[in-house]
C-alpha cells in the first residue's frame, strides 16, 4: 500500500537572534558581577571606605600641631580628592580581577561564557559592573569626606566625568589581569608590582612640584596621576595640569585598555573553566 509521502520536516532552527547587541546576555554579565560586590558588602564597600577615612584620620594626626595652620589645612584638602579617587579606582580594578581568577579557579566561568557574547559584550559588561561597584565606593566615601570636611566638588561634572574614565580605565585593567593571572599569586604580584605603585605615584598624598627627580618625572608619564589631578580639579577647582590635557589622557588610556582587554578576552586560552 502506498501513500503520499509525508512533508518533511523543517530542521529546528539553532540560531536565536538577539539584534545587533546582545544587551540581556551583557546585564547578566554586570548584574552577576555587581550582585557579588553587594553581596559581600563588608569586604568590598565598607573595607575601602573605612580604609580611605583611616587614612584620612593618620594624615591629619601626621600633621600634629600644624593640622590647624593654612599649611596643614592646605595638606589635608590637597589628599582628600586623591584618597576618595583611589578608592574609587581600586574598587573598580578589584572587582573584575578577583572575579574572574576566582570563576576560572572555581570553574563557574562557563556560566559567563555559555551566553552567546561576543568579547566586546562580555568586555561591556564586566566594564558595567566595575563601574557601579567603584562608582558606589567612590559616593559614599565621597559623602562622608563631604559630612567630616565641608568639601562641596567645585566642578561637579568635571569630578563625575574623571570619576566615571577612572572606573572605566581601572576595569578594563583589572579584566586583562584577572584573564592573564593563573592563580592568586599572580594576582598579588600586578598588585604589588603594578597596580600599588602606579596609584600610590600619581599624587594622592603630595603634589608633583614637591617630588624629587626622577620621581616627578615618572609621576607625569603615569596616566593615573592625570586621572587623580582631573578629578582633584573638579573637587577643589584646580589642579597640576590644564583639565583638557587630563582628559585627553585618560580618554586615550581608556581607549588603549579597551582595546587590549577585548582581544585578551578574544583571544587568551586563559579564559576557559
Amino acid at each position: 500500500m502506498t501513500g503520499r509521502a509525508l512533508p518533511p520536516v523543517p530542521a529546528p532552527r539553532l540560531d536565536r537572534r538577539f539584534g545587533r547587541v546582545h544587551w540581556l546576555g551583557i546585564a547578566f554579565v554586570a548584574r552577576r558581577d555587581f550582585g557579588r560586590v553587594l553581596n559581600d558588602w563588608p569586604e568590598t564597600i565598607l573595607a575601602p571606605v573605612f580604609s580611605t577615612l583611616v587614612y584620612i584620620a593618620v594624615l591629619s594626626l601626621a600633621l600634629g600641631p600644624d593640622r590647624d595652620s593654612p599649611a596643614g589645612e592646605a595638606a589635608l584638602t590637597f589628599a582628600l580628592p586623591g584618597l576618595v579617587a583611589l578608592a574609587l579606582i581600586q574598587r573598580s580594578v578589584e572587582t573584575t580581577a578577583f572575579s574572574l581568577v576566582f570563576d576560572k579557579l572555581e570553574g563557574s566561568i562557563a556560566d559567563v561564557l555559555m551566553p552567546p557574547l561576543s568579547s566586546v559584550e562580555l568586555t561591556l559588561g564586566y566594564v558595567l559592573a566595575g563601574m557601579a561597584a567603584g562608582l558606589l565606593t567612590g559616593a559614599i566615601v565621597l559623602a562622608a569626606v563631604a559630612v567630616a570636611f565641608a568639601v562641596v566638588p567645585a566642578m561637579p561634572l568635571v569630578a563625575a566625568a574623571f570619576a566615571g574614565l577612572g572606573t572605566i580605565m581601572l576595569t578594563l585593567a583589572g579584566i586583562v589581569i584577572g584573564i592573564t593571572a593563573v592563580k592568586w599569586d599572580h594576582v598579588a604580584a600586578w598588585f604589588v608590582f603594578l597596580v600599588g605603585p602606579v596609584t600610590m605615584l600619581s599624587g594622592v598624598f603630595a603634589p608633583v612640584d614637591a617630588l624629587p627627580a626622577p620621581l616627578d618625572t615618572l609621576m607625569q608619564v603615569n596616566p593615573v596621576f592625570y586621572l587623580i589631578d582631573g578629578f582633584r580639579a573638579g573637587v577643589l577647582g584646580d589642579g597640576a595640569a590644564p583639565v583638557w590635557l587630563s582628559l585627553t589622557v585618560v580618554v586615550a588610556t581608556t581607549a588603549m585598555l579597551w582595546v587590549a582587554a577585548v582581544r585578551t578576552v578574544a583571544k587568551s586560552p586563559r579564559l576557559r573553566p
